[in-house]
């Protein structure tokens, strides 16, 4: 009887720290045992409703090494002249723009993907970090001056008009 393979590649998505903790676990032989061998025991009980037989099921487990993975491995969004340029790097083209204080500019903020974009204008630049703080987001404009980390409190994301990020951008530019 002759034999063919399927391979399934698994991709787990998630924040770099939740990664990064997967990652040390999985580094050690029983813990990723246990993933292999429940992964083996739920794909051949699910396989077996298809009275697949003989099947020979085996789940293997590849962790990349911490150095294979960026923390950030695509630019952030960028905020130029008042236009938020959301930009796909992998097909290198322009998804659209939305004009900052819009309605749109809004819902952008808040959407659970969004964790920062870069400021860029005339008085000066920084990028933005959206942090969780008991259980509701504030942003933070982060600009390293002369070897030193610099960060000033935006506020909530209805705080961030244009003009308070270009007085933002003016104050990080003169520290």
């Amino acid at each position: 009887m002759a034999r063919d393979t399927i391979t399934i590649k698994l991709t787990l998505e998630a924040d770099f720290d939740t990664i990064q903790s997967l990652r040390r676990s999985l580094a050690f032989g029983p813990t990723r045992e246990n993933w292999e061998q429940l992964l083996t025991q739920q794909a051949t009980t699910f396989l077996s409703t298809y009275h697949l037989h003989p099947l020979m099921l085996t789940a293997t487990t590849i962790v990349s090494r911490c150095s294979e993975i960026k923390k950030n491995p695509t630019p952030p969004p960028l905020v130029k002249e008042g236009q938020l340029i959301l930009w796909d790097h992998e097909l290198n083209q322009l998804i659209e723009t939305l004009k900052v204080g819009q309605p749109d500019w809004w819902d952008w903020l808040e959407q659970a993907r969004t964790k920062s974009f870069r400021y860029e204008s005339a008085t000066g630049s920084f990028t933005a970090i959206k942090e969780n703080r008991r259980g509701r987001s504030i942003w933070y404009a982060h600009r390293r001056v002369k070897g030193k980390l610099k960060r000033v409190y935006l506020g909530k994301s209805e705080n961030l008009t244009r003009s308070k990020l270009t007085e933002t951008a003016r104050k990080l530019g003169q520290v």
